[in-house]
């Protein structure tokens, strides 16, 4: 049901994935390269309906600020690939040069609370990217532990959004809100392709 299928790194992620698509009674997906997946395994009857979330309804909230623009900032930790601390100092040079700019401040918005499994802290990784900013005080956060229909708000309200969350992305491309994603997965780059928006 409004699945992202891939990457499939390894044979045996392949081999399970490929059985619960031919298993299902019917398999709808949220973008067209996942669709492309399905079929390349027979299944041409997959629909792609996009995610779920698309429909939620949120409150609205007003996240301007008299000292100008506000970034909207959504990260996750990542080290595949990269070295998190090269990665960090560069985003908190990106969102520098963007407040630099716009005169304004960030709000980093945390997507996913810290779980036992690797690589979920948002907040971490928004307090690593912070710490290193020389515009930390016009960074502020909204926790994971926030109900989720209110960061969602914020996301839409703010003026500009760095996501590399996927339902950060989607939910500021809803709401009509300038968006740079940060692909760190096949399925945020699969998002902005679907919505015309290819990978520079």
């Amino acid at each position: 049901y409004d699945v992202g299928i891939g990457p499939l790194n390894t044979p045996d992620g392949e081999l399970m994935s490929r059985a619960v698509v031919e298993l299902a009674a019917g398999v709808t997906v949220r973008d067209t390269d996942s669709a492309a997946i399905a079929d390349g395994w027979g299944r041409s009857d997959t629909v792609v309906a996009g995610d779920p979330a698309i429909g939620v309804q949120v409150p609205s909230v007003n996240a301007a600020s008299p000292d100008g623009p506000v970034l909207g900032v959504s990260l996750r930790q990542w080290d595949s690939g990269v070295d998190p601390e090269v990665w960090n100092t560069a985003l908190a040079s990106i969102v520098d040069a963007h407040l630099e700019r716009s005169g304004g401040r960030a709000v980093f918005i945390d997507c996913h609370r810290a779980v036992r499994w690797p690589l979920t802290d948002d907040a971490a990784a928004a307090a690593d990217v912070i710490s290193k900013m020389k515009f930390a005080d016009r960074a502020t956060t909204v926790a994971a532990e926030t109900p989720w229909q209110e960061r969602v708000a914020v996301i839409e309200s703010c003026d500009v959004v760095l996501a590399m969350r996927y339902h950060a992305a989607l939910f500021a491309m809803r709401a009509g809100v300038p968006t740079v994603g940060l692909s760190y997965d096949a399925k945020v780059a699969s998002l902005f392709a679907d919505w015309g928006l290819p990978a520079n």
